[in-house]
């Protein structure tokens, strides 16, 4: 008898234990989920960090209603002064005046000769979704742009224009004005095939200079990759030269060297300005795609 009391003891010992340890390791695992759903205190340096952006952007707010405030004063004081004759007048010269500088920085711009001719393939409608062909008609605007801007431009010819990207083109203002030729044939049908070059990050060739009898052809989509080396297989199709941009012979990326149509027209329209492919190669590519020793570092400004 004596034996078994021993035994119950003993197993309500043990019992004891094991209920308690359970109890404690609930205990710390619900500790563990509070710790997670409870937010991260945050440090002196950073409270002082956001202070201090909100006091700049409140500043900067301030600065620019007070601007706002004081143009619209001046504008009624002048509308005050001035007579609607005379307001009609001024406002139809100053619109005459924009007007002529408008056309004469156009035609200054379309009087220079190309540096180079570039053809967007846009032939792939059918690939993208709507918002990755509103997505390549933003960028097409880019490229437009920033040609304008250059002191070099080259000639850009849109080909295989038709469809939903040519209806998201033109639901932009600007559109009309664009001074550049496009077709609605594909570009293997308006350009002889011994002067194209395709550009593509998959090709092995690599470019090393523009040169002006040849057509350089950029694919117009907006995939996410979901058609990888779908330009290279294209060009290889239609018999025609391939090369890609000299990006891997001066920085090391982290990721693969497929950039967006704006980011490869404004590299080649750094070269063309001043033919150096390193200094555009760096002043093209997106700060996350650049390695972070390759980064250049902000210089802190003295106090």
């Amino acid at each position: 008898m004596a034996k078994n009391d021993i035994n119950v003891s003993f197993y309500c010992c043990i019992y004891v234990i094991v209920r308690k340890s359970l109890k404690m390791m609930i205990k710390i695992e619900e500790d563990e989920e509070e710790n997670q759903q409870r937010p991260r205190k945050k440090s002196k340096k950073e409270i002082k960090e956001e202070e201090r952006k909100e006091y700049w952007q409140n500043k900067r707010k301030n600065q620019r209603e007070k601007k706002k405030e004081m143009s619209r004063k001046k504008r009624e004081e002048r509308e005050k002064n001035e007579k609607p004759e005379e307001k009609k007048e001024k406002d139809k010269e100053e619109k005459e005046k924009l007007s002529d500088l408008r056309k004469q920085k156009r035609d200054a711009w379309m009087s220079k000769p190309p540096s180079g001719n570039f053809v967007m393939d846009l032939s792939f409608d059918d690939l993208m979704e709507p918002k990755e062909i509103r997505s390549l008609s933003v960028q097409l605007t880019y490229c437009y742009g920033t040609n304008k801007k250059m002191e070099k431009p080259v000639n850009l010819i849109l080909t295989s224009f038709g469809g939903k990207l040519e209806t998201a083109l033109r639901s932009n203002d600007g559109f009309p004005q664009w001074k550049l030729p496009y077709h609605s044939q594909h570009f293997s049908e308006v350009f002889p095939k011994d002067k194209l070059v395709y550009l593509t990050s998959d090709s092995d060739n690599v470019l090393k200079e523009i040169e002006l009898d040849k057509y350089y052809v950029i694919g117009g989509i907006v995939d996410k990759n979901r058609h990888k080396g779908i330009t290279l297989k294209k060009a290889q199709e239609l018999g025609i030269a391939t090369a890609q941009l000299p990006i891997g012979e001066h920085i090391k990326l982290d990721s693969r060297k497929v950039l967006t149509v704006n980011q490869v027209m404004e590299m080649i329209l750094h070269y063309i300005q001043t033919e150096n492919w390193g200094e555009a190669v760096e002043k093209s590519l997106p700060q996350r795609k650049i390695p972070v020793g390759k980064k250049k570092k902000k210089k802190k400004k003295k106090s």
